[in-house]
């Protein structure tokens, strides 16, 4: 078997530390500083890695153990709902019930056993390739030029387990597509969105997205539109193609496989997209564009 890439070591290496440490109060920027990630990465490596994030993974786990103690042990149920983190009988069973489908109470007199591994997943080069199955792209690298984007940006507050940029590019490109004709010095027929984090914690990632289109200069941009300079530099340009609103995948692929894999890290700039308006990333047959700032 291959060497794993370093940072999805360090995520093997936190679900180890998260089981040995489920009686525990997980500190989610805590486990961020464990891997010398940022918080920001670290979240966004460890959804493309493990498929769900921190959060849901630590529920997850300790719900499972909770449901092997319901069978094995003879426990009251709110001593196994304490034990998993739960203050309340009530939260407990809301929480058991959207895991398994019943109550903590029905499970364990039925006494049949979770339909979840009872140990901790081992991430491998063999199990990347299966999540990633069919997203095995490699980018080009190219010199960009500085972009003059013009468009409307849209601010944003949202909990890291609801944070969906689909939904939040989708709402922007609805507001901004009848903006362009109104544009009178598009540098290119193609249109973009642009995103970016401006702040992350347990509680809340903020940041903004912005559907725009390039220009060659900002004489005459319209009311009610806003500028944004993305300075010159290296790209990695992936291409994505067809199957639906699956581009979110691409990005996971991007995050989660080829970045950790490659020599490159990060530059911070905002995440830019570009498309052509009928195959947008909303589209049935979206054709995206996805340029990641590098060095």
């Amino acid at each position: 078997m291959n060497r794993l890439p370093a940072s999805i070591e360090r995520i093997q290496a936190t679900i180890d530390y998260i089981d040995e440490h489920l009686d525990d109060a997980l500190d989610i920027q805590q486990l961020a500083v464990r891997t010398e990630m940022s918080f920001w990465h670290f979240l966004r490596v460890f959804r493309a890695t493990v498929g769900e994030t921190v959060k849901d993974y630590i529920r997850r786990r300790r719900l499972t153990r909770a449901a092997f103690e319901l069978l094995e042990t003879q426990q009251n149920i709110i001593d196994v709902a304490l034990g998993a983190g739960f203050e309340t009988h009530e939260a407990f069973t809301r929480a058991f019930r959207s895991q398994f489908g019943t109550s903590p109470r029905e499970f364990r007199a039925a006494g049949r056993p979770p339909q979840l591994p009872r140990g901790i997943p081992h991430i491998t080069t063999e199990y990347l390739a299966h999540l990633h199955s069919g997203l095995s792209t490699e980018p080009e690298i190219v010199e960009s030029p500085a972009r003059r984007l013009v468009g409307i940006k849209s601010e944003f507050s949202v909990a890291p387990e609801d944070f969906d940029l689909i939904a939040l590019g989708q709402a922007a490109w609805q507001q901004f597509e009848p903006e362009i004709a109104r544009l009178p010095v598009r540098a290119s027929r193609l249109a973009g969105l642009c995103s970016d984090i401006v702040g992350a914690s347990e509680t809340a990632i903020q940041g903004y997205v912005m559907s725009c289109v390039e220009v060659s200069d900002f004489s005459g941009i319209p009311d009610g539109l806003v500028s944004l300079v993305r300075p010159a530099v290296k790209e990695a340009r992936f291409r994505h193609r067809g199957a639906g609103q699956t581009w979110e995948f691409t990005l996971q692929y991007v995050f989660g496989a080829w970045l950790p894999d490659s020599h490159f890290t990060v530059v911070d700039q905002p995440a830019f997209f570009s498309f052509a308006p009928d195959s947008s990333p909303f589209s049935e047959g979206p054709e995206v564009d996805y340029w990641l700032a590098l060095k």
